[in-house]
Order: C-alpha cells, then sequence, then structure tokens
C-alpha cells in the first residue's frame, strides 16, 4: 500500500492488486474516528457504512459520502440516503459530526470537520472496493456547506457534488482555477429566499470555474427535501455518476 499526500489532510490511498473481503450487504457498520486536532488534543467522533445488496469485493463500486444536518446525525441520514444508494449500487458512508449539540451533532468549523470525514474515507477504503474515480459528496444545510468547503477544495478526490439546502461562501473557491469536469448539483427550498439567492450565486461561480451544474429549485419547500425524499436522491446520484 501506498500513500501520496494531497495535502495537510487528505490522503489519496492506492492499492495495488489488493484483495478486499465479502461484507454483507444488509449490515450497517460502525468506524471509529479518533484523532488529534492541531493543538495535539484527542478528538473521536464515528462514522456509519454500507455496501449495496449486489456487492461484489471484486468489482469497484461508487461511493457517495453524505453529510448531515446540524443537529442531525449519522445514523438517521443514513437511513434517509440507504434505499437509494441501494437501488443504484453505491457505497454509503455517513460521517457523524463531533460537535455535540442539543439534539444531535454539528460540524465544528474547520480542520477537525475535514479530518473526520477524510479518516471515515481512508477506513472504507481499505475494506471497501472503491472506484476512486467515482466518488461522490454530498450533505444538507451546514453538511451542505461543508461540502461546498471539501468538494471545491478537493475536486481531484470528489468528482461531484451535492449540496443541499445549503449556504454558499464565495470564499470556498479561494483556492480553484477551474472545476473543469466536476458536476455539481445544487437543491434549495424556494421558501428560503436567502438560500435561493445563495444558491444562484453558487451555481453562476461554479459554472465559469467549467463545472457542470444542475440547479433545482424545490417549489413550495422550506428547508428540506421534496417527497418523495429516495425519489430526489435518487435523481442526485444518478447526475453525479453520469458520464456525459
Amino acid at each position: 500500500m501506498t500513500f501520496l499526500k494531497a495535502s495537510p489532510f487528505f490522503l489519496i490511498l492506492l492499492v495495488c492488486g489488493k484483495k478486499y473481503e465479502y461484507i454483507e450487504s444488509r449490515a450497517t457498520a460502525t468506524i471509529q474516528v479518533n484523532f488529534k486536532d492541531q493543538s495535539g488534543s484527542a478528538r473521536n467522533t464515528m462514522s456509519l457504512y454500507s455496501v449495496p445488496a449486489k456487492y461484489r469485493p471484486e468489482q469497484a463500486w461508487p461511493l457517495v459520502v453524505a453529510l448531515h444536518g446540524y443537529g442531525d446525525n449519522a445514523a438517521a441520514f443514513h437511513d434517509l440516503w440507504k434505499s437509494a444508494t441501494d437501488s443504484l449500487g453505491f457505497v454509503l458512508l455517513t460521517p457523524q459530526g463531533e460537535e455535540r449539540t442539543k439534539e444531535g451533532f454539528g460540524w465544528a468549523w474547520g480542520s477537525n470537520a475535514e479530518r473526520a470525514v477524510q479518516i471515515s474515507i481512508d477506513i472504507v477504503r481499505k475494506v471497501v472496493h472503491v472506484d476512486p474515480k467515482r466518488v461522490y459528496l454530498t450533505g444538507f444545510s451546514l453538511g451542505g456547506s461543508l461540502c461546498y468547503k471539501l468538494g471545491l477544495k478537493y475536486p481531484h478526490i470528489f468528482h461531484g457534488l451535492a449540496p443541499l439546502g445549503a449556504p454558499f461562501d464565495k470564499k470556498f473557491l479561494s483556492e480553484n482555477r477551474t472545476l473543469q469536469n466536476l458536476r455539481v448539483y445544487i437543491g434549495h427550498g424556494t421558501l428560503e429566499n436567502n438560500f435561493s439567492t445563495s444558491a444562484q450565486a453558487a451555481a453562476n461561480m461554479l459554472q465559469d470555474l467549467g463545472a457542470k451544474v444542475n440547479l433545482v429549485p424545490y417549489e413550495g419547500i422550506g428547508h428540506g427535501l421534496p417527497e418523495p425524499k429516495e425519489k430526489e436522491l435518487i435523481k442526485i446520484l444518478t447526475f453525479l455518476d453520469s458520464g456525459d
């Protein structure tokens, strides 16, 4: 196994001739994520992952990393996405933020969130046969903003992004000059006027940098996804994984 350093945090795992073990498709596995922050303090959280029903370890599979919103948790977000990922044949990974909130968890903004996601991906890629050219990142609300931030910082790792109901900051583009071949699905409720403006600005900027953007307003929806949710999630994954 050889690790190539892509940044101070993200590592790309290259595996030559690795044999992967069979994984039970009906089970959802837990990953313990332990690391030290920039001050040297110990941090810990967890993530969940599962493989689709037809998973076979000799074949490389697409991976979607889904980031929950503020006050949510990895288990609930995993349940939200699993039917869609199973039906389309995706490996699903749902990291959990390490910031405790009153009702669940959030993403402590900064390097800790980045590290938690990075370590989770690295662990999964060691045990699941993931296609490195079909790794996608999505997120809702605060998780969607983190999706923007990490996806635009590491377009060589994430080949498609789906920020949903998420505010956009143009600072997320500070390190990018071109986003050719990046596919971005932006979904937002039309009843959230501030997000509508932010989503349109994001779409314009990303298209100017070469990304293929699908901006989808959810008519009559506030801070959420349209029903049936599974149908919308399948549309998102189909767009991200299409090669046109």
